[in-house]
């Protein structure tokens, strides 16, 4: 338990500091119509939280390098562990918050018409738009009337993101093994951009793949989901082969073959 509170406590760290700084900026710069309340801030917190989780993992992978000797099996128990609380926290904990604020408001029935935006109040909303279709060019501001194609994305989605956890986490792994080599102040930038560059790579490729503005009527969500995923897998790709060049060109010894653990100047972010 001790190893897995020191790999996660990154991911808490990153976490808890970027959903701060968008809270601040949301109540500093964005006007609200009404006085936010407890379910309010509830579901806003829950929700960013959810979001940022999966990207602040790769700070957790970089952890796991000094924990050479267990990092596989850690590597998977934290990044499941990661991606569930993401998952509960936006599927969950934040629609269940927001529809109890807005469900003793007028505008409930209008806004909120099949019930939380839970997994199970997607899938109930896939299967009213199923049998009630609606008609093209339809707003996506009310559930009764988003496209089919459009619901299985919010479904999808999050099952994504969570794959998404389990991959960034062994990204964090492979770039802190693949700049283990140097020097502390840049090693530290190389995994800081390593991690920036791959993090908007696939929040770009999402954002465009999901787009609200998009066709939803012919472009398959189950596809638009997944298809970022290819992102994080291809970084994989092309890290492991480096790693495994320079094993074998000499420039890096591995612990695991030489029985040594990495000196502390190679250790940490």
């Amino acid at each position: 338990m001790k190893s897995m509170r020191v790999v996660l406590k990154p991911t808490l760290q990153w976490t808890g500091v970027v959903v701060c700084a968008i809270v601040v900026f949301h109540t500093l710069a964005v006007a609200q119509p009404r006085p936010w309340s407890g379910w309010d801030w509830l579901s806003h917190v829950s929700g960013r939280a959810g979001l940022i989780i999966p990207f602040a993992a790769f700070a957790s992978g970089i952890v796991l390098l000094r924990k050479w000797r267990q990092r596989v099996r850690l590597a998977w128990m934290a990044g499941l562990i990661a991606a569930v609380t993401a998952y509960t926290l936006s599927e969950f904990v934040s629609p269940l918050a927001d529809y109890a604020e807005y469900a003793s408001a007028e505008e409930a029935f209008e806004t909120r018409p099949l019930g939380p935006r839970t997994p199970f109040g997607k899938l109930r909303q896939l299967r009213f738009v199923e049998a009630n279709p609606p008609a093209g060019g339809s707003p996506l501001s009310s559930d009764a009337s988003t496209p089919p194609n459009r619901v299985r994305l919010l479904l999808h989605l999050p099952l994504a993101m969570g794959v998404f956890t389990l991959l960034n986490m062994l990204l964090g792994l492979l770039s802190a093994e693949l700049t283990r080599a140097l020097r502390p102040p840049s090693r530290r930038n190389a995994r800081f951009a390593i991690g920036l560059a791959g993090g908007l790579a696939y929040f770009a490729a999402g954002y465009f793949a999901s787009h609200p503005e998009r066709d939803w009527f012919n472009v398959s969500g189950i596809l638009a989901a997944w298809l970022p995923v290819a992102v994080p897998l291809i970084q994989a790709a092309a890290f492991a082969g480096l790693i495994l060049i320079r094993y074998r060109e000499g420039f890096l010894g591995d612990p695991a073959l030489s029985g040594t653990r990495p000196s502390p100047a190679h250790e940490g972010i």
